[in-house]
C-alpha cells in the first residue's frame, strides 16, 4: 500500500497524538507537603464576594490591618489573623485564607 505525503503525516499525528494521550493518563501526582500542617483539615468562617465593609465589620470584628484603597475602582485590603479580605470599593471581591505559618 502507497500513502501520500499528506497521509503518511495524518497518520503520524494521529500515532503522535495516542501515544501523548496515553502518556498524560499514566502521570504520577506526587504531593509535597510544604508545612507539617499540610494534613491538618481546617475550615475558616470569613467573608464571602457581595458582602459590604458594614456587613464585615458586623460580622468579623475590627481587622488586624487595612490597605489604604489603591487605583480605579479602589482596591483595598483588610487583613485578619485567619484570612485577608479584598474589597473594590466597599463591596468584598475574595476572601483568601491565611496560610498556617510552617514556624
Amino acid at each position: 500500500m502507497h500513502l501520500t505525503h499528506l497521509q503518511f503525516i495524518r497518520r503520524l499525528l494521529h500515532v503522535s497524538c495516542l501515544f501523548f494521550t496515553q502518556a498524560q493518563l499514566q502521570a504520577e501526582v506526587i504531593n509535597l507537603p510544604l508545612t507539617e500542617h499540610d494534613n491538618e483539615l481546617f475550615i475558616v468562617n470569613m467573608p464571602h464576594a457581595g458582602m459590604s465593609k458594614q456587613q464585615v465589620l458586623d460580622t468579623f470584628g475590627e481587622a488586624d490591618s487595612v490597605s489604604q484603597p489603591i487605583g480605579r475602582p479602589a482596591i483595598s485590603q483588610w487583613l485578619f489573623t485567619e484570612f485577608t479580605v479584598f474589597f473594590e470599593v466597599d463591596t468584598v471581591l475574595h476572601s483568601l485564607v491565611t496560610p498556617p505559618s510552617p514556624y
